[in-house]
């Protein structure tokens, strides 16, 4: 098989994808120091490949369920990425112990409510080098 110079070419000029983002953010909880209120920092991280939210090749495709992996302690469970065009990013999840939410501007100030704990943690998050 041969390559042409104008294969190569076409190669080079591909646009290169990026890597998914990996956040970890440390948070604290947002509540009165009492025997409810956790004491410690939580710690979570997770990806948001920004390829996932690419728009749909053919109209009548259906939309695509995305799922990215939160790692929360011991804990690790499965959630839907946010990716706003305002550089908003976090997750959801409707967990059987309850719904978490965890919202990060651009600057990385973090808002992580789980509902099933009620509780509510303010931090940051940030984006790991690749």
């Amino acid at each position: 098989m041969r390559v042409t110079a104008a294969a190569i070419g076409a190669l080079l000029c591909l646009p290169t994808m990026a890597a998914a983002e990996i956040l970890t953010c440390t948070l604290a909880a947002d509540c009165e120091a009492g025997p409810a209120c956790p004491a410690s920092p939580l710690t979570l991280s997770f990806a948001i490949d920004r390829s996932d939210f690419a728009p749909s090749l053919y109209k009548n495709e259906p939309p695509r369920l995305v799922v990215t992996t939160v790692t929360q302690g011991d804990e690790v469970f499965r959630a839907e990425p946010i990716l706003m065009r305002s550089g908003l990013r976090g997750f959801h999840a409707d967990l059987p112990g309850g719904e978490r939410l965890l919202t990060v501007s651009v600057e990385g100030a973090a808002t992580y409510t789980d509902r099933g704990a009620q509780h509510q943690y303010r931090g940051t998050c940030t984006e790991a080098a690749p």
